[in-house]
């Protein structure tokens, strides 16, 4: 948002990355992506606060939400903790950093890959699951299931090679040039410069290699590996649906030039995402 005159709008993580002056919003829509509601709000505003605005407002109006499925956005100890108090179900992609994750991809995350044992039957995942204590700051056990995907993994390790060969070609070309390289911080523990020699951490290189493919995802209720893949899936309905509104409805950018019409702007865009689900089922 370039305008001085929407007070809604604020520092945030943009999407680009860049930290700029946004507004936020979050869509809810239901597994099979039809629109339910939507909510405006500050660019700062944490999601886990704007997701519990949204959830109240349905129950406001006797619209039950009997669970969520999230990214790793939302993956914290307090997100978690309030799905837990208001008992809501849920679904949660894991970031790489809490505790529990940590200890059982050191316990499992060799074991698992191309396991048959652990392979999960018709999809080409391998997985183990327990009940742990995800985060160490509260006290409650969540199901986790630490997933391989093989191909996943596979692209992923040629994509890192193929940009740590870049670094070293560009680090090289820098020293036989009397130059010396700067080294991206997400090398800096592969790559180091030595009486003008390029070093290179193996170990560094295996740790990172041994991560990709694996990835977790917890669950409040027990359901089988499969189950659990299968449920987060349904995930992508809201990423079809952030895809419409970002180019379609334009919320790429806010180009008004007050508060009330950024919310004049969603709503008509709103309207606009529900004629388009009505249209389609016309259509079908």
């Amino acid at each position: 948002c370039h305008s001085k005159g929407v007070d809604i709008a604020e520092k945030g993580k943009a999407k680009s990355g860049k930290n700029t002056d946004i507004v936020s919003f979050t869509y809810a829509v239901t597994s099979n992506g039809l629109p339910v509601t939507y909510e405006v709000y500050r660019g700062g505003l944490v999601d886990a606060k704007a997701m519990q605005r949204v959830i109240q407002f349905l129950e406001t109006y006797g619209i039950t939400v009997k669970g969520v499925i999230l990214d790793r956005g939302y993956c914290t100890a307090n997100a978690v903790q309030d799905l837990i108090e208001h008992h809501l179900a849920y679904v949660i992609m894991v970031k790489s950093s809490p505790e529990g994750y940590v200890r059982m991809v050191e316990q499992y995350g060799k074991s698992i890959k191309l396991n048959a044992e652990r392979l999960v039957l018709k999809t080409h995942l391998f997985a183990v699951q327990q009940k742990i204590q995800l985060f160490e700051n509260y006290r409650h056990d969540d199901y986790l299931t630490l997933f391989y995907d093989y191909r996943n993994g596979t692209e992923r390790i040629e994509k890192y090679l193929d940009k740590l060969y870049r670094e070293m070609d560009d680090a090289e070309k820098k020293l036989a040039a009397g130059e010396k390289p700067e080294i991206r911080a997400e090398y800096k523990t592969v790559l180091t410069v030595k009486d003008n020699e390029l070093i290179v951490d193996r170990n560094e290189i295996q740790k990172a290699i041994d991560e990709k493919g694996l990835y977790g995802i917890i669950s409040s209720d027990d359901m089988k590996p499969e189950d659990v893949h299968s449920h987060y899936g349904f995930r992508n309905a809201s990423e079809t649906q952030f895809m419409f509104t970002k180019t379609e409805l334009g919320y790429g950018k806010v180009r008004v030039s007050n508060s009330q019409s950024v919310r004049s702007k969603f709503t008509v865009g709103f309207i606009r995402s529900e004629e388009r689900r009505v249209g389609k089922e016309c259509r079908s």
